[in-house]
């Protein structure tokens, strides 16, 4: 009996361990959200606390989100999110300047970046007056608020 009580705790853990370590992926912009999916939190060393959904984290002040998720990320992703937000973008686009896109639910820069709706629509409707700072088709955009950076997400794979 305390054997058979070992070996499904053992089992347990196990499974536990593995969904924890599995990647969280965003939802494919054909589906419409009315806000992103919060999954996972972030604590950067400078105090701010950021919210993902596996491809967009934002300042948690800015993304509201209706409850703070229970997965607290640990220092290597802080680090990582950190590098992200501190990349210094050459392009910087308001929203306005954004077109729709070709596919379901996408906006398109006038790089030709391509954007997820769900994150374009949600910062739309949060923050109106952030500011896009783009690189190249796959390098993070960064997100820029009153001159300060607020987060960072994936351009679409075009």
């Amino acid at each position: 009996m305390m054997r058979s009580r070992f070996i499904a705790a053992l089992v347990l853990s196990s499974v536990v361990s593995v969904a924890a370590a599995q990647p969280v992926k965003p939802p494919h912009p054909s589906t419409v959200l009315p806000e992103p999916a919060w999954s996972r939190t972030v604590r950067l060393a400078d105090g701010r606390v950021f919210v993902t959904d596996g491809g967009f984290a934002l300042d948690a002040v800015v993304a509201r989100p209706k409850t703070m998720p229970r997965d607290i990320q640990g220092e290597q992703s802080a680090k990582a999110l950190t590098g992200h937000l501190a990349l210094l973008n050459p392009t910087d686009v308001g929203l306005s300047e954004l077109k729709t896109g070709a596919k379901t639910n996408t906006f398109v820069a006038p790089s030709g970046i391509a954007l997820n709706g769900n994150y374009i629509s949600f910062l739309r409707r949060s923050a109106p007056s952030v500011r896009l700072r783009t690189k190249g088709p796959t390098d993070p955009i960064v997100v820029t608020l009153a001159g300060k950076t607020i987060g960072v997400f994936m351009p679409l794979k075009q």
